[in-house]
C-alpha cells in the first residue's frame, strides 16, 4: 500500500491535532512516516510547527482552487454542526435559577432569537420537600383503585338532556376555606367521566360551566442567538411574562401529564391555577390534594379531599375518604381518623379492607 498522504488529505486542522498531541501514536507514526516521502507534507509540518498559522498561506498557494474550497466548505459545515450540538447541550444542561423549572414546551429559534418557556414556581410550592419515595401515593396506585370502583359505577359517556349546570365562584380565599358550588343534583349525582395519561377526570368538556378557559402568565426566557451560546445563558437571557388564554382542558390535560410523571410541583402548580378561576373544580382538588400529599403538605390535602367529599357529586368520593384518613393519621388525629374508617367501613366499598387493616392499628 502506498503510504504517500495527499496534498488534499493535509490541512491545518491535522497538523494541529498532531501538535497538540490529540493523534493516536499509530496516526502520529504513520503520518511521520508519509512526511518522510512527500516534501510537501514535511515543508508543512516544518511551517506549522514553527509558525502555526503559517500552513494556511502554504496551503493557498500551493492547493488548487476547487480543493482549497472544498475543505474549507467541510470545515465550515464541522463548525456549524458544535455550534448547534452546543446550542442543545447547553438549553438542556444549564441549571435554571430557584423556582424557576424548565418545561418540555420546544424552543423557539429564529435567526437572531431564542425563547424557551419555562415554569416560574410559586415559593409556597417551591419550597416543598417531596416525600421518601415509600411515602407517595403513587400512580400505580392510584389507576389500580380507580379500576376496582369504576366497576361499581357507571358515568354517563354522553350529553344528557339537560346536562349539568356548575357554577364557579371565581374568589377564592388564601387560607383555602372553599365554599361550595351550586350543583343541579335533580339531573343527576353522577358526572361525565374518562381518563388522561391513564388516570380518571371529569369530562367538563360536557358540562354546562360559566367559563371553559384558564388564563395564567407565560414565562419564557428569551435572547439573541450568542447569548444562548454563554455559558451563563439563563442569567444573561431576558424573562418575559406573557398572559395566556388556553382551553381549560389543555391546561388540564399538561397537569395531568406532570403528574403521571412523577412532577408534583409543576402539576401542583397548575391545578392552583386552575382553582383560582374554578374553585370547586373536582380534577384540581383530588389531583391537587394528592400533590399536597405527596410533597408532605397534609393540612392542605387535608382540605383538597374534604372540599371533594362536601359536595353530592359521585366524583372522587371513595378515594377522597380513604386520603383523608390517611392524612388524619399522618396529622396525628387519630380519633377523627377512627371515625372515618369506621365510616368507610360501613358503606362497603373497595377500601373495606384496607380500612378494617388500618382500624386494627387503634386498638
Amino acid at each position: 500500500m502506498n503510504s504517500k498522504i495527499s496534498h488534499t488529505d493535509i490541512n491545518a486542522g491535522l497538523l494541529k491535532k498532531y501538535y497538540d498531541g490529540t493523534l493516536s501514536e499509530a496516526e502520529k507514526n504513520a503520518l511521520e512516516k508519509r512526511a518522510l516521502d512527500d516534501p510537501f507534507l514535511k515543508d508543512a509540518m516544518e511551517g506549522y510547527e514553527s509558525v502555526p498559522g503559517s500552513f494556511e498561506a502554504f496551503y493557498t498557494k500551493h492547493i488548487p482552487a476547487k480543493t482549497r474550497f472544498s475543505s474549507i466548505y467541510l470545515l465550515i459545515g464541522s463548525l456549524i454542526t458544535v455550534a448547534l450540538v452546543s446550542v442543545l447541550v447547553l438549553l438542556h444542561h444549564n441549571p435554571a435559577p430557584t423556582g424557576i423549572a424548565v418545561t418540555d414546551t420546544d424552543s423557539t429559534l429564529t435567526d437572531s432569537v431564542i425563547t424557551r418557556e419555562v415554569e416560574v414556581l410559586p415559593a409556597a410550592i417551591d419550597t416543598l420537600a417531596v416525600a421518601a419515595d415509600t411515602e407517595q401515593i403513587k400512580l400505580k396506585e392510584v389507576v389500580e383503585a380507580r379500576t376496582e370502583i369504576q366497576k361499581t359505577i357507571t358515568y354517563p359517556e354522553a350529553h344528557s338532556d339537560v346536562p349539568i349546570l356548575i357554577k364557579e365562584n371565581d374568589e377564592r380565599s388564601d387560607d383555602y376555606v372553599l365554599e361550595p358550588e351550586e350543583h343541579n343534583l335533580k339531573v343527576q349525582e353522577l358526572v361525565p367521566a374518562t381518563y388522561l395519561f391513564e388516570l380518571f377526570v371529569v369530562d367538563y368538556r360536557r358540562i354546562t360551566r360559566v367559563n371553559t378557559r384558564i388564563i395564567y402568565t407565560k414565562y419564557e426566557f428569551t435572547g439573541t442567538s450568542a447569548e444562548y451560546e454563554s455559558e451563563a445563558l439563563e442569567q444573561h437571557a431576558e424573562l418575559l411574562e406573557t398572559e395566556v388564554d388556553v382551553s381549560y382542558w389543555e391546561y388540564l390535560s399538561k397537569a395531568m401529564e406532570s403528574f403521571s410523571n412523577g412532577n408534583y410541583k409543576s402539576a401542583l402548580n397548575r391545578y392552583e391555577t386552575i382553582l383560582t378561576q374554578y374553585n370547586d373544580d373536582f380534577n384540581a382538588l383530588f389531583y391537587g390534594g394528592l400533590c399536597y400529599y405527596n410533597l408532605g403538605n397534609f393540612n392542605k390535602a387535608l382540605v383538597a379531599f374534604d372540599k371533594i367529599l362536601q359536595t353530592d357529586l359521585n366524583a372522587f368520593k371513595e378515594e377522597a375518604a380513604w386520603y383523608k384518613s390517611k392524612c388524619l393519621i399522618k396529622l396525628g388525629r387519630k380519633s377523627e381518623a377512627r371515625n372515618l374508617l369506621d365510616e368507610i367501613i360501613a358503606g362497603g366499598g373497595f377500601y373495606v379492607q384496607d380500612a378494617i387493616t388500618q382500624r386494627m392499628k387503634f386498638k
